[in-house]
């Protein structure tokens, strides 16, 4: 799961930035959710963990300056794009604090060429490779591009983006592995990725399109693993 928050006070850019970020990582398969503002102080609010923020030099009551330094407070790791004037854009420092930028008027084509060099350094903190061994050999595994792992018996299934992996082993095992890469146990059978949980309901998570049922005895703790996950609940 991708968290994006947008902050813009036009009414022209902050509509068309969402719509963009949604068709790319819609069309990416990319498990996401976006929360725009159009006032400095709801961001602020908000003090959710972003993966990248746009930040418009269009806001009213903040400064672009002190919307990176805020951003920064909450999170070392989320990843700033700055949104102006072309012209505007020379004046600011960007330095390390920022990842790239955006030049008004904003085109998809450009929010998608942003996306594809943010994702990648997104991608990169929230997971490490592995040697994955399978009866056909050895997979190189990114912890990131795991969906879910189910077991039936001894046997393991590795749902990821580059396909599917039969191994063997307990999932008690696995779990271990991947403790601290935002793994989460849903029943007895399944491990889920929740960079990649679409939707949460009562008794069961959507992943990647895949329905994946919620053991009641522990519906509480998926629960608020997933929220403390995403940073807030709305």
């Amino acid at each position: 799961m991708i968290l994006i928050g947008i902050l813009s006070d036009d009414a022209q850019t902050g509509p068309l930035l969402e719509e963009s970020v949604r068709n790319y990582l819609e069309e990416s398969n990319i498990a996401y959710r976006i929360h725009s503002f159009c006032k400095g102080v709801e961001f602020i609010r908000s003090r959710s963990t972003y993966d990248i923020v746009f930040l418009d030099d269009r806001i009213n009551d903040m400064s672009l300056t002190d919307a990176v330094h805020f951003t920064r407070i909450v999170s070392k790791d989320t990843r700033i794009v700055l949104v102006a004037e072309q012209e505007q854009l020379s004046l600011y420092n960007h330095g390390p604090e920022v990842s790239d930028v955006l030049a008004k008027p904003v085109e998809k084509a450009d929010v998608a060429r942003v996306l594809r060099h943010v994702m990648q350094s997104v991608k990169n903190k929230e997971g490490k490779y592995f040697a994955l061994k399978t009866p056909r050999g050895i997979v190189s595994l990114f912890t990131g591009s795991i969906y879910y792992v189910e077991v039936y018996d001894h046997e393991l299934l590795y749902h990821t983006e580059m396909g599917d992996f039969k191994t063997y082993g307990r999932l008690l095992d696995i779990q271990q592995k991947l403790q601290g890469y935002s793994f989460i146990q849903c029943n007895r059978s399944y491990l889920v990725n929740m960079r990649h949980v679409q939707s949460m309901n009562n008794d069961h998570l959507i992943v990647n399109g895949t329905r994946i049922q919620i053991a009641k005895s522990r519906h509480k703790s998926v629960q608020k693993q997933f929220i403390d996950y995403l940073g807030e609940c709305i």
